[in-house]
């Protein structure tokens, strides 16, 4: 489209933001970050990204709102413009979406009160049915002490000592976001990658399960799900994501697990084997590692028989043994399939 945009799209808190896409350098899970001296309040610390100290916004803070806890599920944006590289906090990063200019509207000005010039919001655009607040990238970088913070690398920031990172944190997730911050250090050209196999590390029905990183084509949050007629028990129901309906699956039963109906939070993990495309209820997506394909080793004999024919077997993760689900298996069982006759 000529007159339009391309925008990365992403959530904070309920509400619906976007940056222009061609300043995004890449998405990270939240890492642990070092809250440093000096820093504006709402840089909530730097982070160490391959040799390159990356000053962290929370930009809740900066738009004026008391600090939230942070989730190991929040990603940082990697942003860079105009020479400044900034990391910006946000709950999900959703998707890519062109905006005409026409859907976008200046921002707001409130009578009574004087025009600001320190606007954070570029305008407001309408689109997918929902009001997306647009980013002014200008603004949101030019602030001098985020150039001061970013640096070559060469010398650790000197830390806070009165300001703690994510202080509501239990002990193993502040494990989960140091691991993080470890593997961010490294250079890539200095990463080997050689015959390790990626895990995504999720929760389903309250336990922490792996699952091959090849077999997932993304994760979304669990809305608007529709009941399927003339279903198994096991298939809950059917989600519109973007256009596409998904069938969404709940395995716990498979895994040995009490089976319930799906929590608020309740995330769908959309993979895809061969000619199959479905959606399985997940209550988290926590990181994702790299493992040695040796590291699975045979499942605990602990696991139900029942429930270990759809387990590969374990593997340690995070100081725990995790079971590595055989997606491939579940998805070709037989209970799995819609009888299509009433």
């Amino acid at each position: 489209m000529v007159n339009a945009k391309t925008y990365l799209m992403f959530s904070l808190y309920g509400s619906t933001y976007a940056a222009d896409s061609a300043a995004v350098r890449e998405i990270l899970w939240l890492p642990e970050l070092t809250p440093i001296e000096e820093a504006p309040p709402w840089i909530a610390g730097v982070f160490n990204l391959r040799g390159k100290i990356i000053p962290v916004m929370d930009l809740s803070i900066r738009f004026g709102h008391e600090p939230r806890p942070l989730n190991v599920n929040d990603a940082v944006i990697v942003i860079e413009r105009d020479n400044a590289t900034m990391g910006v906090m946000v709950n999900e990063a959703l998707r890519v979406e062109d905006i005409e200019r026409s859907m976008i509207d200046g921002p707001i000005e409130y009578p009574g009160l004087e025009k600001r010039s320190h606007h954070l919001i570029e305008g407001e655009a309408k689109t997918g049915g929902e009001i997306v607040m647009i980013l002014d990238l200008a603004k949101l970088l030019r602030h001098e002490d985020i150039v001061k913070i970013s640096g070559s690398g060469v010398e650790e920031p000197v830390p806070d000592k009165e300001r703690k990172f994510a202080p509501g944190a239990s002990p193993k997730e502040i494990e989960i976001f140091r691991e993080r911050a470890r593997n961010l250090i490294q250079p890539v050209e200095e990463m080997d990658f050689g015959g390790l196999t990626p895990f995504a590390v999720i929760s389903i029905g309250g336990e922490r399960f792996a699952v091959e990183l090849g077999f997932i084509a993304e994760f979304a949050n669990l809305k608007g799900l529709a009941p399927a007629p003339c279903c198994p028990p096991r298939i809950a129901g059917n989600m519109n994501l973007r256009g596409d309906i998904i069938t969404v699956v709940d395995i716990r039963g498979f895994l040995g697990l009490a089976v319930g109906a799906p929590s608020a939070g309740s995330k769908i993990m959309v993979i895809k084997n061969e000619e199959i495309v479905a959606g399985i209820l997940v209550d988290e997506a926590y990181d994702v590692v790299y493992l040695p394909v040796s590291s699975v080793v045979a499942a605990p004999v602990a696991v139900k028989s029942e429930a270990g024919k759809f387990l590969k077997g374990a593997c340690p993760m995070m100081g725990m043994m995790l079971g590595v689900i055989d997606i491939g298996k579940i998805l070709e069982s037989g209970e799995l399939i819609v009888n299509e006759t009433v």
